[in-house]
């Protein structure tokens, strides 16, 4: 994937089998495709009819694509999938080329206008913040009182990865995540890339750390001398740790306020939500407090609150706590080892 935050522009280059590879991309409302085909007669399975659908399907409502495919039944198949299709003059040897929209007929009628967020945490003010670039409306509610609290007020976090081995369509998830999240918040709102360093703390991070070298991916990862682990570290006792030099900490509660703050998102506090109804494509959504109203749709972001909707669901929790060891006060980047450290 190539970004270009400047334009706004994501580019992702497929090179898997078509069928495969449509069902493995975890990106929805593409806005662009280019459909690089060759001969349909040499590459049937690219315009497959599941494959056509799984394009519509990814595309953003306005999307559009373009091919050098020209031949009849690829347009009549496009049509027949959603697309408007043009058929205009090629480049060079190529006499003709095709171009075209998705087509939505009742696009107007199913515009969603203003939603309802319940919860204030990390995940909800992510999902209010790209809701309003998008020019909704959102009422971003919370059953505390404060933005201060709650499990997303802690004062520190880090953003590390789950890097993994494999090839499966979690393991492409969790790096194209990962990737995408670090460009939003150092691009977007101004965090510093500051890396992570990973200790080798027992046998089985050991083993972890010389896998993830073998990528041999040293625009990512180096494994640091025990020198450069004491002059980041400020101690000599660390004596393996592999640096992430894409990583990050950063302060939720800051973090939080700055997504929040957004001409289209107004917070309410201390509002206890109890249940919703629907009702000719409305959501209504009632409050301890007696307070109703109507939305077009509702996102429940309440962390552990979701085991109100579902029992079966599992929460963890986790805790932080501080330490008055000046050696550790100096050191440069968060640590992960059996728990995370991070700098004062």
């Amino acid at each position: 994937m190539i970004s270009i935050p400047d334009l706004k522009i994501r580019l992702i280059l497929v090179t898997e089998d078509v069928q495969k590879a449509i069902n493995d991309i975890c990106i929805s409302n593409i806005d662009a495709w280019f459909l690089d085909g060759f001969d349909p007669k040499k590459n049937p399975e690219m315009w497959t009819e599941d494959v056509l659908k799984a394009v519509f399907d990814l595309s953003s409502s306005d999307s559009s694509f373009s091919s050098f495919t020209s031949v009849g039944r690829i347009r009549r198949a496009l049509l027949e999938n959603g697309f408007e299709v043009n058929k205009v003059p090629g480049f060079g040897t190529k006499r003709h080329r095709i171009v075209g929209r998705k087509f939505e007929e009742n696009k107007k009628s199913n515009e969603i206008k203003k939603i309802a967020i319940l919860g204030a945490g990390l995940s909800g003010s992510n999902l209010a913040f790209n809701l309003a670039n998008s020019n909704i409306e959102v009422d971003v509610y919370d059953a505390l009182d404060d933005l201060s609290k709650g499990s997303s007020g802690g004062p520190i976090a880090s953003m590390y990865p789950k890097f993994s081995l494999d090839n499966s369509p979690r393991s492409k998830f969790l790096i194209a995540s990962y990737f995408f999240s670090l460009n939003f918040y150092i691009k977007t709102l101004g965090f510093e890339n500051t890396g992570l360093l990973f200790y080798g703390s027992d046998e089985i991070k050991d083993k972890w750390i010389s896998k993830i070298l073998t990528l041999k991916r040293d625009d990512l990862f180096e494994l640091l001398s025990d020198d450069e682990l004491e002059d980041l570290l400020g101690v000599s006792e660390i004596k393996k740790a592999l640096h992430v030099k894409k990583g990050l900490f950063l302060q939720p509660l800051e973090l939080k306020k700055k997504l929040l703050e957004h001409r289209f998102i107004k917070i309410i506090l201390n509002e206890k939500f109890v249940s919703f109804t629907e009702e000719k494509n409305k959501v209504e959504v009632h409050f301890k407090s007696g307070l109703s109203k109507s939305y077009d749709a509702l996102a429940v972001c309440t962390g552990k609150g979701l085991k109100d909707f579902n029992d079966n669901l599992k929460v963890s929790y986790g805790q932080m706590a501080g330490i008055s060891n000046k050696d550790l006060f100096n050191i440069k980047m968060p640590l992960n080892h059996q728990d995370i450290l991070f700098q004062k």
